[in-house]
């Protein structure tokens, strides 16, 4: 979460080395440098901590003031999982490659 009331709150998936995110897979380290790196041009000041989110994704929703899943049109589960279906699966990062 952004420090000091600033924006920039990103949700993305990680089991440590890979992320998952509407972008795709991508190493975790990359995708917080690239982050990091785009909210810095905007704000040289700007500052955020990591935090773990519940995997009760209502609970998850209410802690970070997040749209929970009953506020989109329709129910977003389906769509999800046909959008997950059509990625390839996610390549093995390592920490030698996990700089772009």
């Amino acid at each position: 979460m952004p420090r000091g009331g600033r924006r920039g709150t990103h949700v993305y998936v990680t089991d440590g080395q890979t992320a998952f995110d509407a972008q795709g897979f991508v190493s975790e380290r990359a995708l917080l440098r690239q982050h990091v790196r785009a909210y810095r041009a905007l704000d040289a000041g700007w500052r955020a901590d990591l935090h773990e989110a519940d995997p009760d994704l209502i609970a998850c929703c209410a802690r970070f003031s997040l749209q929970p899943p009953g506020a989109f049109l329709h129910d977003p589960f389906p769509r999800a999982r046909a959008y997950l279906a059509r990625l390839p699966s996610p390549p093995a990062y390592t920490r030698s490659n996990a700089s772009p």
